[in-house]
């Protein structure tokens, strides 16, 4: 039997992407839970801090979140994760031998490199 012959729902491409999805809606009927105080708000204390009113979570509707929960969700995840551990690591880098935080960069090569990744 060469490599060719497997079926398809045994490669392992199909397989991530199954697991993508089942974790990817796993992550969204979490979420969507924890907002529950958000979809279903407090009239008296939005009254005294309307400010802070989420007058648009009558819009929300969860079916629409679904098609990039179970496609994009945790590539979009892993990939912000991982470009914020970079900027984190490249910003302690550069910022080796800096002045003191009470001084600001006002010129100079490290301040373009630190404008340039942020």
């Amino acid at each position: 039997m060469s490599e060719n012959d497997t079926p398809l729902f045994c490669s392992w491409w199909f397989i991530l992407l199954i697991v993508n999805a089942v974790l990817g809606c796993t992550a969204l009927e979490w979420a969507w839970q924890k907002l529950q105080r958000f979809r279903h708000p407090n009239q008296q204390l939005d009254k005294l801090m309307y400010m802070y009113e989420r007058s648009d979570a009558k819009n929300w509707s969860k079916w629409k979140c679904y098609p990039v929960a179970l496609t994009m969700l945790l590539p979009r995840l892993f990939a912000t994760v991982f470009s914020l551990a970079v900027l984190g690591v490249t910003m302690n880098i550069l910022l080796i031998g800096a002045p003191a935080i009470d001084k600001p960069l006002n010129k100079g090569i490290r301040k373009s490199c630190l404008k340039f990744w942020v």
